[in-house]
């Protein structure tokens, strides 16, 4: 947003997210009293959001909405991700994933947060759309409020460490997903399919180790665009160039729904931009899920240890063992048969450990 701010020659205020109605309401007045053109708020489920945009709105100053969409509120505008097409991706990954995994029957749970709230609501009815019509797959329901958004990750661990009978979780939240994904993998199952909302960095490192599947990503270097645009041209008294109009109460509103996608490890490369080079995390225990598979048909291994070729230790392959004469023991395991082996003398080598290493207990 700054940036397209800068080329649009627009003063950009800032104001910290607001965690309850009396600091937005402050935030809001203080930019009132700045002169502000245009006001840019994300605003909170509830029934008090009529009153601030009237605060807004009396003093001439334009009003757009991003991701939430305040119910029966007079908005200039509203942006957003298409929310229904975030969740037809979540459900449409793990039915492809389960068929993957040859289960023709399966549990499914959704953790969907406040559903007064316009976007999440969207999202569950996308679904939805793609589990209920899915043969021999169950659906199970959980809703997270707002406010208990904080304390979610352990109350949602201890529901599914204490459950056996389910084969995926889908989450309306990127840092829940991530939360979650690394006790399901570690354990739980790593055939557990985890997918989450809005791919931030911790989730998506999470997905370039395998600990996690997949993340609805609702693009918001676009949204962010998209609003400045929209800011510029209402700062100017124009219409701005929205595409359709949504019926909210008594007010059809303006809006512009944007392009969503799906990231996974195999395009992780979209996210370049967003986070730079993602370094993978790997489980402390066990193995990750979906190391360079294609297709989720790839073996786990219990002694995977990377070495500067890459990862080793597959079923199947030589393992070396070699003691010295000092009592130290070394495994290594090798890609394929050894067919010749040559022991020579070096001045100086480089210690692996200082000790005992075993093969998938190293670095």
């Amino acid at each position: 947003m700054q940036n397209a701010a800068k080329e649009k020659k627009l003063q950009l205020i800032w104001k910290e997210p607001a965690q309850d109605y009396l600091t937005l309401e402050k935030n809001i007045r203080d930019l009132i009293k700045q002169k502000v053109k245009v006001v840019i708020i994300q605003f909170m489920p509830g029934e008090l959001s009529l009153d601030l945009a009237r605060q807004v709105l009396e003093k001439d100053i334009k009003l757009f909405a991003i991701g939430t969409l305040p119910f029966d509120v007079p908005l200039d505008g509203f942006i957003a991700p298409d929310s229904f097409r975030l969740g037809q991706l979540q459900s449409q990954y793990v039915v492809n994933e389960l068929r993957k995994q040859g289960l023709d029957k399966a549990k499914v749970i959704l953790y969907e947060l406040d559903q007064r709230d316009y976007a999440f609501s969207q999202m569950t009815a996308g679904v939805l759309s793609i589990l209920q019509p899915a043969q021999g797959i169950t659906l199970d329901r959980r809703e997270i409020k707002i406010n208990e958004l904080s304390t979610a990750s352990s109350k949602i661990e201890s529901e599914l460490l204490a459950e056996k009978n389910y084969q995926a979780v889908i989450l309306q939240s990127s840092s829940l997903a991530a939360e979650i994904s690394q006790t399901l993998k570690s354990i739980v199952n790593t055939d557990i399919i985890t997918v989450g909302l809005g791919a931030g960095k911790e989730a998506s490192t999470l997905i370039a180790g395998g600990i996690h599947d997949a993340e609805a990503d609702p693009m918001p270097e676009m949204v962010a665009r998209v609003s400045i645009q929209a800011a510029a041209q209402a700062a100017k008294n124009e219409s701005w160039q929205y595409d359709t109009q949504i019926a909210s109460g008594s007010y059809d509103i303006p809006a512009k729904i944007l392009p969503v996608r799906l990231i996974k490890q195999d395009n992780l490369f979209l996210l370049k931009d967003r986070w730079g080079k993602l370094t993978p995390k790997q489980k402390e225990t066990g193995t990750s899920k979906k190391q360079g598979s294609q297709g989720g048909e790839e073996k786990k291994s219990q002694d995977q240890q990377k070495k500067s070729e890459g990862e080793s230790g597959s079923k199947g392959k030589m393992k070396l063992k070699i003691k010295t004469k000092n009592g130290q023991t070394l495994e290594i395991d090798l890609p394929g048969e050894i067919e010749q082996m040559e022991v020579k003398k070096a001045e100086e080598k480089e210690k692996q450990g200082g000790g005992e290493q075993k093969g998938g207990e190293g670095q």
